[in-house]
């Protein structure tokens, strides 16, 4: 097994079993470093890596569990957060209509409707557009910016992009819990993942993301 690491944003290897030990034990890499190899999905502490026999860290090293970016972002945190983007969106998206509904409505009230509609869509995909930039740019959407939050690369702790933040935790993860059935389910399951010693729900696992304080 040939093992990659990861420390300070730098990576370096592959390397043995026996070396990464080695290194461990002399100082030049700590337990919640990160590493990975072949088969495994993303890259992961050191201490949990599976046959690599390196023991979890204690004391003040343990606060580095949650690998690069400090500590995971408290849950109660996060769900404010999402709750304040949505709620953001809703009273804006509502006053475009009624607005557009207004101003239209002194002609017909199909004419209203229809204003309101289309002012209500522009609203909202500005809003859409938005939030996107902020995630690409700084990894916070308006929500996440307000609690003091961000998203980080689960690897080094550095800015996800675009890619990560925005194509993958949010319009890939949109599309698969859309799906017929059982798109619900996997979304409550998804939320769920939270609970796990990491805090990352499955779209982060999906992005190969985390979200801490910023």
């Amino acid at each position: 097994m040939q093992i990659h690491v990861a420390k300070a944003g730098q990576q370096s290897g592959p390397y043995s079993v026996e070396q990464v030990q080695s290194m461990v034990r002399s100082g030049l890499l700590s337990a919640a470093d990160l590493g990975w190899h072949e088969g495994m999905a993303e890259w992961a502490p050191l201490h949990t890596i599976v046959g690599l026999g390196v023991p979890p860290p204690t004391g003040v090293a343990a606060t580095a569990l949650g690998a690069a970016g400090g500590p995971p972002a408290d849950r109660i945190k996060r769900l404010v957060a999402t709750s304040l983007d949505g709620l953001i969106l809703s009273v804006t998206a509502g006053m475009a209509f009624g607005l557009g509904f207004l101003s239209g409505g002194g002609f017909h009230w199909g004419v209203g409707l229809l204003s309101g509609l289309g002012l209500m869509g522009i609203v909202w995909l500005g809003m859409l557009v938005c939030q996107c930039y902020l995630l690409a740019q700084r990894g916070q959407t308006i929500g996440k910016i307000v609690m003091g939050l961000r998203i980080v690369r689960f690897e080094d702790g550095g800015n996800p992009g675009f890619v990560k933040a925005v194509l993958l935790r949010t319009f890939v993860w949109a599309l698969i819990t859309a799906v017929p059935v059982f798109g619900w389910l996997i979304g409550v399951v998804g939320i769920l993942f939270i609970y796990r010693d990491d805090q990352r729900c499955l779209h982060d696992h999906l992005a190969g993301t985390r979200v801490v304080n910023a």
